[in-house]
């Protein structure tokens, strides 16, 4: 029997900050133009008041430079996987 995917958003949106606000220390407003989208949806993202389209979370993949596998797990896997720095 197959495990069901599962998205980890929180993870997704603590990467998100951390690289712009700490790794960074870059505003709202490049990193999302950077991205092709509005800071006020980039807020909302990060803060967890929305949620991310398929094509946001990709580019929002290729600016952190990871693939979009990082953010799935099953059950399983979720406390053995490899988290990043």
């Amino acid at each position: 029997m197959q495990q069901q995917q599962k998205f980890d958003y929180a993870q997704f949106r603590k990467d998100l900050k951390t690289k712009r606000v700490v790794e960074l220390n870059l505003g709202l407003r490049p990193v999302a133009e950077e991205m092709g989208f509005h800071a006020t949806t980039l807020s909302r993202i990060e803060n967890g008041i929305i949620g991310v389209d398929l094509e946001k979370f990709v580019k929002a993949c290729n600016w952190l430079g990871v693939s979009i596998c990082d953010y799935f797990y099953t059950a399983k896997t979720k406390s053995n996987a490899k988290r990043r720095k």
